[in-house]
């Protein structure tokens, strides 16, 4: 096997493998929710992964003994700090699928030469749409259905 074909099935390896962490990345994000506590224990907020309130339970007695300002206190902090969970997951799970500094900067995929990097492909008669599918079942499917 010459180089280029050994190291375009390290790559397509490395990118189905990379395609099925980040499926998993977004159904995880998509599903996720976080349930805070008030620090008066009085009031407990679930946000979902949008940062949208979803649930609101009132602890104890403790609700009915404090005024209207502290119970709206109360609640908002449970509600910001849910949220402020959810955003802190979702930064980790972002950067456990993107591997934060590996990015390339802007500068760096406006000069890649795809031109060169398809070239070993041309020559083989290999088609762009074919690796796509190598890397998504679902797309493979969907092609050759």
């Amino acid at each position: 096997m010459e180089e280029w074909q050994r190291m375009l099935a390290e790559a397509d390896t490395e990118l189905a493998a990379q395609w099925q962490k980040i499926q998993e990345a977004h159904t995880e994000l998509t599903t996720m929710s976080a349930t805070l506590r008030s620090a008066d224990r009085s009031v407990e907020a679930t946000v979902d992964a949008q940062g949208d309130l979803t649930g609101v339970r009132f602890l104890g007695d403790k609700h009915r003994t404090l005024t209207a300002g502290q119970l709206a206190a109360s609640v908002l902090e449970a509600v910001t700090g849910a949220r402020a969970q959810v955003v802190a997951r979702m930064e980790e799970r972002l950067a456990s699928v993107t591997g934060q500094g590996r990015l390339p900067t802007w500068e760096q995929i406006q000069s890649f030469d795809f031109s060169a990097f398809a070239e070993p492909l041309q020559a083989e008669n290999i088609v762009p749409e074919e690796l796509r599918d190598r890397t998504d079942p679902a797309r493979r499917k969907e092609r050759h259905a």
